[in-house]
């Protein structure tokens, strides 16, 4: 059981309208693809699919179907590397500190190329309180620009938002009630996620607060 009170609504679905309007997207075209071959350790994969603009009819311009420039999706060479950090530390015992980023790059090796939707810089950190049977979590997340793009790929800017999550456990013999609340982008920040399709049309969610109650069995 569970309840929602939105500052701004998700456009989770888009209006029927919304759909026709010109987006600047890509129409894939696959091509027959090889089986990828991997190097190593899974962190550095080659082989990998990317896309290139087509120009079918050979005019010097990218290929126009439905206001869509067309992508021709096939297989190059590419290579992924990031890195991650996390922290956890205990403050006492009421108070646990918490610090988390990752950090992501992609390119395609022989063109020199930048791979399309990749994550930016991601930082999340906070402190969690914790008494009895209640814990109160609040937490700063934090995204820097990405400006790594692909060719036709937009930049989104980088945000920081704030949120709050808490819950409190009645614990019986066989059986947990919890009751939780989050409130999240409590600043109503409008940001937009850069792995989102729809990144151009529609930011993230606004200020929220999700109300819930589980009960577990054991």
């Amino acid at each position: 059981m569970s309840g929602e009170l939105l500052g701004r609504q998700p456009f989770e679905l888009l209006e029927d309208v919304a759909l026709h309007e010109p987006l600047e997207g890509f129409r894939l075209v696959v091509r027959e693809a090889q089986p990828e071959e991997r190097q190593g350790r899974e962190a550095l994969p080659a082989g990998l699919h990317a896309g290139d603009a087509r120009d079918a009819d050979g005019d010097g311009q990218v290929d126009i179907e439905d206001n869509l420039p067309v992508l021709a999706y096939s297989q190059d060479k590419s290579r992924y590397w990031g890195a991650e950090f996390n922290f956890d530390t205990d403050l006492n015992k009421y108070f646990n500190l918490f610090f988390n980023a990752d950090y992501v790059r992609a390119e395609l090796t022989d063109l020199n190329l930048n791979l399309p939707r990749i994550p930016p810089a991601h930082a999340k950190f906070g402190v969690n309180y914790k008494i009895k049977g209640f814990n109160l979590r609040p937490e700063v997340e934090l995204a820097s620009a990405q400006t790594k793009l692909f060719p036709l790929e937009r930049r989104t800017a980088g945000y920081g938002i704030f949120n709050v999550a808490a819950n409190y456990t009645i614990g019986k013999a066989h059986l947990a009630h919890i009751f939780s609340v989050n409130a999240y982008n409590l600043s109503n920040k409008e940001y937009r996620n850069h792995l989102s399709f729809i990144k151009e049309l529609a930011p993230e969610v606004g200020r929220g607060v999700k109300f819930s109650y589980t009960i577990r069995f054991f």
